[in-house]
């Protein structure tokens, strides 16, 4: 029986912020920050990775367990692109940092309401 959670929302979100990650370590690597680039990249496709997976999850702990992770992932995004912005030779992307803070924002308010109906 699956949880049929709808996290259309966070998909949206996700995928546009993928997105445009890609763009950004796209131009992290032709200035030679490779490092940074695949960080970047590798955490962004995380995320999508996590909620694809709990889109399709059975228990409701499943579904936590892999909201939360895609938390971890943003977070590690939202890491790596402050970092870009406290440097000076990196470009600096404010934009992109909100919009990862609200995807981990959006993600918080989802499990939020499922641990709430799960314990309520």
């Amino acid at each position: 029986m699956k949880t049929g959670y709808n996290i259309l929302r966070l998909l949206e979100q996700s995928l546009k912020l993928s997105s445009d990650l890609v763009k950004v370590s796209s131009s992290l690597e032709k200035l030679n920050k490779d490092t940074i680039a695949r960080k970047i990249l590798e955490s962004g496709i995380r995320i999508n990775t996590y909620l694809f997976d709990a889109k399709s999850a059975i228990l409701e702990f499943d579904f936590i367990y892999k909201l939360e992770k895609a938390k971890k992932s943003a977070t590690d995004v939202l890491y790596w692109l402050s970092q870009t912005s406290k440097s000076y030779d990196y470009p600096k992307d404010n934009k992109l940092i909100d919009q990862t803070k609200k995807l981990i924002e959006l993600i918080d308010k989802k499990t939020y309401s499922i641990q709430n109906k799960c314990v309520g």
